[in-house]
């Protein structure tokens, strides 16, 4: 049996076979095999925990080396949903690898870390050099690694391992992220679309066809066409009504137009588009949640305006005993232009506003036209409408001659939106289906009580006002965005309307305007109000024959879908197996090795230190953890060189008698275990000989 020279004997380096001498230079003993171990202290090496606590690691151990696990479970999970649409068990997986920056790193230290130090004591114990186990213990994280291998030049295989392995954590913590994520899938098809007809001339298609189709269809017809000129001006500006039903825009208002042979013109998507009508065009049939685009044919009222010509009234004439006097500029002017028979008979006689005598009809307007009643001519063409406002002060009368006219366009529409019904007219040209002349209009296909129908209602359209209150009709004509805004006689001045720079071709555009609103509330006066009907004809009135149109919809449908990223789901496979491969190994390093882990702790300094005395009162002793507090624990702790013969008698009957647990309270204990019995002992880093010329530092006990 060997000794040291000062009678020290450490069991860890006896070799089973072949002779152990003692280096007479080094006075120390030599391993001719250190990879076998003494077979009469093979039961004092390699002690591992035994009964509930040594179960309850390897517990611990296998669930460290199988977290691994979880990312390699998430990478598949990923697979498995993507392209799939957003589900409850999909989020389960996205929300689980938004924890890959956390959790990742923190699994990945402590199962590389472990490896680190498991391989260290392993190669430790087979005989290694110094700079390998410094190397590998003191990588425990990725810029300890890079430190290990500059500042220790070791520039090997091992050293650059260490570094890439560590490497693979931060890039680990984002493939994890990044795993798996969404995106928009399209799947295009096509649907059949209905929508509401404008372009029918013939007969039957209006509430003004008739006496009876008005006094049905009137009340609903105002209600819609009063909370059309009723609504905010940002909604009269906007692309849809207040029913959300899309505008037809003004193609002689769409910029660029008249340039080129007929090309799509775009339709900006601006607040100062200006729009046909206040109202818009039905659409029903449009697929929830996709995206739409289609053509429709479609047409409105259009008007070429003279600026306003400016009549006072001859107030000296009696207007019931001789109107030509009362109005003879304006007559004069009208010339043959009438609309019945009688000339005078509808100068201001249908107005808004009611009055027996005509004194106080300042507030009112009228609306004529250079159809001849008499000649009953269908093919009349064009229709003129002349449109005057009588004011309070002078110029009493503003005239303007409109010509009256027909556009015919195909206008292409986008719908969007969840319900797939937020529609708004993209670009627009002239029809090249509907090839009409622009001068003809419906009142030139059928009796003129059907012009004469539309001319009526649409004067007390905004409703019938006292004669003291200005016309809503006229307020907006004159540029108000407020039409409803009841203005008195007594508080005319400067609210008061005024066409005064009012040009023409102004004026034209809100004319037009409203004379389109009113001809598609009586061709759709329910419905326009109304939530979409696949079915528009089921919203028809009863004495109004309805006009639908249909066409084909390109749709795009748009779904949320999971997507997993085939770079960053490699990357988290290939870096949870690495991972994985290093729990395992580590584990199994860990059982192989046999001696105890004293690498790389602090208290390792103690041992073998004859600057380290430690009484049994500092160690802790609790339970079987104090069966070694005596003179077993004395000897093993404070490494002193008393008698090795008696003390060597001495540890092998306390090994003996106390089992392997009272063994590791010495030599054999593991760094944290040896820690935890001297955590108490106070220590202290110092000159141990002062007394010297040079000194020796070292880590001592305190008293």
């Amino acid at each position: 049996m060997a000794t040291s020279a000062r009678g020290r004997y450490d069991p860890v380096f006896q070799p089973s076979s072949g002779p152990s001498y003692v280096d007479p230079a080094l006075k120390t003993p030599t391993i001719t095999n250190p990879f076998e171990i003494e077979s009469q202290h093979s039961n004092t090496l390699g002690i591992q925990p035994s009964g509930w606590y040594g179960a309850l690691m390897v517990i611990k151990d296998a669930f460290l080396s199988l977290l691994p696990v979880l990312f390699i479970i998430l990478a598949f999970r990923a697979l498995a949903v993507n392209g799939k649409p957003l589900s409850s068990s999909g989020q389960v997986v996205v929300q689980a690898a938004k924890f890959g920056p956390t959790a990742f790193p923190i699994i990945f230290a402590a199962v590389v870390g472990r490896l680190m130090r498991a391989y260290a004591l392993w190669k430790a114990e087979r005989g290694t050099r110094l700079g390998v186990l410094e190397q590998l213990v003191g990588s425990q994280n990725l810029l300890a690694s890079i430190e290990r291998v500059f500042v220790l030049r070791n520039y090997t295989l091992l050293g650059w391992s260490i570094l890439i392995l560590w490497a693979l954590s931060p890039v680990g913590s984002q493939s994890a992220l990044r795993v798996i994520g969404t995106t928009e899938f399209s799947s295009s098809g096509s649907q059949r679309v209905y929508y509401f007809n404008t372009t029918n001339d013939g007969l039957h298609t209006s509430a003004f066809d008739g006496a009876d189709d008005i006094y049905t269809n009137g009340p609903p017809m105002e209600a819609v066409y009063r909370a059309a000129l009723l609504a905010p001006e940002n909604v009269k500006a906007s692309a849809v009504d207040i029913w959300n039903n899309p505008k037809v825009p003004f193609l002689e208002q769409v910029p660029f137009y008249g340039e080129g042979s007929n090309p799509w013109l775009e339709v900006p998507d601006v607040i100062n588009t200006s729009y046909s009508s206040l109202t818009g065009i039905i659409v029903a049939n449009l697929p929830s949640g996709h995206n739409s685009n289609f053509s429709i044919q479609t047409s409105y009222f259009h008007l070429d305006c003279t600026d306003p010509r400016f009549f006072n009234i001859d107030y000296s004439a009696n207007i019931t005993a001789n109107p030509d006097q009362y109005y003879s500029g304006f007559l004069d002017w009208l010339g043959n232009i009438y609309f019945t028979p009688n000339k005078t008979n509808n100068v201001f006689g249908f107005t808004a506003n009611q009055s027996s005598t005509g004194a106080f009809e300042f507030s009112s307007f009228m609306i004529d036209t250079n159809w001849n009643y008499l000649k009953g001519n269908p093919l009349q063409a064009p229709i003129n409408l002349i449109y005057a406002s009588q004011g309070a002060s002078a110029p009493d009368i503003a005239a303007f001659n409109c010509t009256l006219g027909t556009t015919r366009v195909e206008a292409n529409l986008l719908c969007s939106g969840s319900t797939g019904r937020d529609c708004r007219v993209s670009r627009m040209r002239r029809s090249l289906v509907d090839l009409t002349p622009n001068t003809t209009t419906p009142f030139n296909s059928g009796d003129p009580i059907y012009l004469e129908n539309f001319i009526r209602w649409f004067t007390f359209a905004a409703g019938a006002m006292h004669e003291l209150v200005i016309s809503p009709t006229d307020l907006y004509l004159s540029g108000s965005n407020d039409p409803y805004k009841p203005l008195l006689a007594s508080s005319f001045g400067a609210d008061s309307p005024s066409y005064n720079g009012i040009s023409g071709h102004s004026f034209a555009l809100r004319f037009a305007r409203l004379l389109n609103t009113a001809w598609q509330v009586s061709m759709a006066t329910a419905s326009i109000a109304q939530p979409p009907s696949n079915n528009l004809t089921a919203l028809a009135e009863n004495v109004v024959g309805y006009n639908t149109a249909n066409t084909t919809a390109n749709t795009m449908l748009f779904t949320e879908v999971y997507a997993a990223d085939p770079v960053w789901l490699a990357l988290t496979l290939v870096i949870s197996f690495i991972l994985l491969a290093c729990g395992i190994a580590g584990m199994a390093f860990k059982y192989l090795a046999r001696a105890p882990d004293i690498l790389g702790y602090v208290s390792t300094m103690t041992r073998d230190n004859p600057y380290f005395h430690v009484g049994a009162a500092e160690v802790r002793a609790e339970g079987e953890d104090a069966a070694g507090a005596g003179s077993g624990w004395d000897e093993a702790a404070n490494g002193s060189n008393r008698g090795s013969g008696s003390l060597l008698l001495q540890r092998r009957t306390n090994r003996q008698a106390a089992g392997r647990k009272e063994a590791r309270n010495g030599d054999l204990l593991d760094g944290l275990e040896r820690a935890k019995l001297l955590r108490n002992a106070r220590v202290q880093i110092a000159d141990v000989k002062p007394w010297t010329e040079t000194g020796h530092v070292a880590l001592r006990s305190l008293r």
